[in-house]
């Protein structure tokens, strides 16, 4: 990641061709990740795809914006986990993206907690403010439960 100007932020991410449909993910930053094209398209087993890799970095934008929201409104939360699901369909473009779904789960550490996540409206604050699943144009549906 690189800072361009005052809001604004450039992120560069390599990647290589390794062999068949498998190509290496570098950034100077992050360690290295093998990625192919899916196992439905002719890829191997055992790498990460583009399409996980779209679902994942919704999900993880949602849980920055999560818990972006949750410092400030100093909400205490004691565990966080989600889990997304993507469906890809063939539409008159071709394979898209129509539907995805992210359901996350939180414990906070007391009432208070929850009334004040609650009163932000964070579902709404999250669909607003993560820059990655605002910039598609695929339904997402959100649901946050407390456990």
């Amino acid at each position: 990641m690189t800072k361009v100007r005052v809001n604004s932020y450039q992120y560069e991410v390599k990647l290589t061709w390794i062999n068949g449909k498998v190509g290496l993910l570098k950034s100077e930053d992050a360690p290295d990740l093998s990625v192919a094209t899916p196992v439905e398209f002719g890829g191997p087993t055992g790498k990460w795809s583009p399409e996980k890799l779209f679902i994942s970095s919704i999900q993880s934008c949602m849980m920055s914006t999560f818990f972006y929201f949750a410092e400030r409104l100093k909400a205490n939360v004691h565990s966080y986990s989600s889990i997304a699901k993507g469906i890809m369909s063939m539409t008159e473009e071709g394979f898209r993206f129509t539907q995805i779904d992210v359901r996350i789960e939180v414990k906070l550490a007391d009432e208070q907690s929850q009334e004040k996540l609650t009163s932000a409206n964070i579902e709404k604050k999250i669909e607003q403010y993560c820059p990655i699943s605002a910039a598609i144009n695929c339904p997402i549906n959100l649901k946050i439960y407390s456990c």
